[in-house]
């Protein structure tokens, strides 16, 4: 059996190593939202990231193109939930 994994941890360690090696990253999704108290999570991160770069999105329009740099998949939605 493995360890739990904490995703706030995990979110923390690669944002130390990001700027480490002065990467400019935004920390989005499910880890930030819960920082805002509205946790998000998606079962198609390709639709989802597809949507952000070509759909009507609001404020994450002007950045475009975004790609992915870290994807962190639990076995569960409620495992996800529990950030």
């Amino acid at each position: 059996m493995t360890a739990p994994i904490d995703p706030i941890e995990t979110a923390l360690l690669v944002v130390r190593h990001l700027d480490a090696m002065d990467i400019l990253h935004t920390i989005g999704g499910s880890i930030a939202s819960s920082f805002a108290g509205e946790p998000r999570s998606t079962v198609d991160i390709d639709n989802r990231l597809e949507w952000h770069n070509h759909g009507p999105c609001g404020h994450t329009i002007e950045h475009r193109p975004w790609s992915l740099v870290v994807v962190v998949e639990f076995p569960s939605e409620e495992q996800t939930l529990r950030l």
